[in-house]
């Protein structure tokens, strides 16, 4: 339980702080990726998932955060592999509307999500 708590609390010092330790903490936090107890991994997920959806300077970490949470998909726990998804999809989501404002502030202003990045041919977005 001692991992689970140290997971979450690194998890909000990084997200609350500078946000610049996810180098120092990223390594050990993909070590808990494999420990036995599911609810440190479940913790794990849930902090990776936070992180890439909130954290200030996020994109800059996506090359190590991604790994972490793709990791999670295949977790032994169904539960946790839900979770995974469930942030994965959310964390998609997020990325292609921020896509999607930055074409309407810089001419694609017609509302709808250009066709390249339409749920038929990426997997994911709106079908307007």
């Amino acid at each position: 339980m001692l991992c689970v708590c140290v997971s979450v609390c690194l998890g909000d010092v990084v997200q609350y702080g500078s946000g610049k330790s996810v180098d120092d903490v990223v390594s050990h936090l993909a070590q808990r990726l494999f420990d036995p107890t599911p609810a440190v991994r479940a913790a794990v997920t849930q902090v990776v998932g936070a992180w890439l959806l909130d954290l200030c300077d996020r994109y800059s970490f996506h090359h190590k955060l991604i790994p972490l949470l793709l990791t999670s998909t295949m977790d032994d726990m169904p539960d946790i592999r839900r979770q995974a998804e469930a942030l994965w999809h959310d964390v998609g989501m997020c990325v292609l509307v921020i896509r999607h404002c930055g074409m309407m502030l810089h001419g694609n202003g017609n509302g709808k999500i250009p066709r390249d990045y339409r749920r038929e041919n990426r997997g994911y977005g709106d079908q307007n």
